[in-house]
């Protein structure tokens, strides 16, 4: 027991000695560092109560796993697009449209009538707010209800069709590998053909071009 005291004794002799040495700017440095560690744990702790339904998320994860987890977050995101895509529509089509065709200013009044018409029975009420809610009078007689059509009907009036086969012609929940080489050459096969029917038509043109000069 006096062994164990001593070694005590000379134990704290030691402390005080290197405490002594440590300087006021290590000290700071570790206080500065121990709080923006408790604040960005705060922080990580208060994101989950911005994320929308990531706390019922997580306790569907707890009980039949990520499998079904992934689903709901795959909505969510989905839901989080549609609100994105919605906004810059009403930003930058809407709204200008809207400030063109306002009433109360008549040199600027129906100034879009060059690509729209809208008839009077909806023109009357385009601007209440019932009819925005509706997604009607300028959302429906506007540019921005060609967003509302399908990009991935066939036909001759299909636009982007290179962009929607490279961008959506891939089906990622293929898990067979012999499926997911043909479905790579069938796609292979319809960005040639694609390009083929591009150069044919430029060709085309320019032959008409030519002969009309």
């Amino acid at each position: 027991m006096k062994r164990k005291r001593r070694t005590l004794k000379v134990a704290r002799r030691h402390l005080q000695r290197q405490e002594a040495r440590v300087s006021k700017y290590h000290l700071y440095s570790q206080e500065i560092q121990k709080r923006f560690k408790q604040v960005s744990r705060w922080f990580s702790n208060f994101k989950l109560y911005l994320i929308p339904w990531e706390s019922k998320i997580r306790q569907i994860e707890s009980h039949f796993g990520s499998v079904v987890s992934s689903y709901f977050i795959f909505h969510r995101w989905v839901l989080g697009l549609d609100i994105l895509v919605s906004i810059i529509i009403m930003m930058f089509i809407i709204t200008p449209e809207w400030l063109a065709d306002h009433r109360n200013d008549a040199q600027r009044y129906n100034e879009t009538k060059s690509f729209k018409e809208m008839p009077e029975s909806i023109k009357k009420h385009a601007d209440e707010l019932n009819t925005i809610l509706d997604f009607g009078g300028h959302a429906q007689y506007s540019m921005a209800s060609n967003a509302r059509k399908s990009k991935l009907a066939s036909g001759k009036t299909e636009q982007y069709v290179f962009s929607w086969k490279a961008f959506t012609g891939w089906d990622f929940t293929i898990g067979n590998p012999e499926t997911s080489s043909n479905l790579y050459m069938a796609n292979v096969i319809k960005m040639r053909v694609i390009i083929t029917f591009f150069c044919l038509t430029v060709i085309r043109l320019k032959e008409i071009n030519l002969r009309n000069q």
